[in-house]
């Protein structure tokens, strides 16, 4: 006669031991991937904080008007603002900043600000509460056009240009500033050169035709012209570097670009019967 399956208690132990053994392996598991996941988000996040070199606010002062709530709901609210700040800001650094020969001006902060009411510029350029602190001042305005995308990334990467800029200790004349901050909108794509191109004609009364296109001119003769234009606005004795940085002198250059312009003009203006008489000439 057989003998009756019995229940060995030392097997069910080791069951019960192996089982009670993997359960926490698998939750200590879990959790050391959890810790891996977070630790690789923090550090990516680190770095694209450390990519952007500055802190970035986005202040809306005009919250209650229609622009205001528009700038919100387009631009804040999906981080677009921020975005356009840190896109803008790594094109002109590349420009104006090539390499470690040029020392960069501090920026510490950036405030993109809304206005609270219309502005005489759609965009203009403040001191913030330290040195190297800077607001970007925007007119409601802006919020106004039918590709009002387009308008706020213009005017952003003009204010971005006007932050990285050196301006002589404040004193490098305002038509040299604005003619660099139009050169860099207008090779990020933000600019109409035709119209450039007429408001270069214009001649100060110091001799210089400052422009954006006049800018584009001078740096399409010499390599990172724009760069050492920049860096030669650095200290206040700017004015006796800029002609280095030309290679020539200021009035010899925008007397050739004025005339060159004027060429340019008289063959655009010429009808073919005009061509024919002074070809018979």
């Amino acid at each position: 006669m057989e003998e009756p399956l019995l229940h060995d208690p030392s097997s069910s132990s080791s069951s019960s031991s192996s089982s009670s053994v993997s359960s926490p392996s698998s939750t200590t598991i879990i959790i050391r991937l959890s810790t891996i996941i977070a630790v690789a988000a923090i550090s990516l996040w680190a770095n694209y904080e450390a990519s952007k070199g500055f802190e970035i606010s986005i202040v809306n002062a005009a919250a209650g008007s229609l622009a205001g709530r528009r700038f919100n709901l387009m631009f804040v609210s999906n981080g677009r603002a921020a975005r356009m700040v840190h896109h803008a800001s790594q094109f002109v650094e590349h420009e104006l900043y090539p390499s470690n020969l040029y020392p960069r001006k501090p920026v510490n902060r950036v405030t993109l600000r809304m206005a609270s009411h219309n502005l005489t510029t759609t965009v203009s350029l403040t001191s913030g509460r330290g040195p190297a602190d800077f607001v970007i001042n925007l007119s409601p305005s802006l919020m106004s056009p039918s590709d009002t995308y387009a308008a706020l990334a213009s005017a952003v990467q003009r204010g971005i240009a006007r932050v990285w800029l050196w301006d002589g200790g404040g004193t490098a004349p305002e038509p040299l500033l604005d003619a660099m901050v139009d050169y860099l909108a207008m090779i990020a794509g933000f600019a109409s050169p035709t119209h450039v191109i007429t408001d270069a004609v214009s001649q100060e009364p110091n001799g210089t035709c400052w422009s954006g296109e006049f800018l584009r001119h001078c740096d399409g003769r010499r390599q990172e012209f724009i760069a050492r234009l920049n860096g030669a606005m650095r200290g206040r004795s700017w004015e006796l570097m800029v002609d280095e940085a030309l290679g020539s002198s200021v009035r010899r250059m925008c007397e050739g670009y004025r005339s060159s312009i004027g060429q340019l003009r008289e063959s655009s203006d010429a009808t073919p019967e005009l061509v024919e008489l002074r070809q018979v000439i």
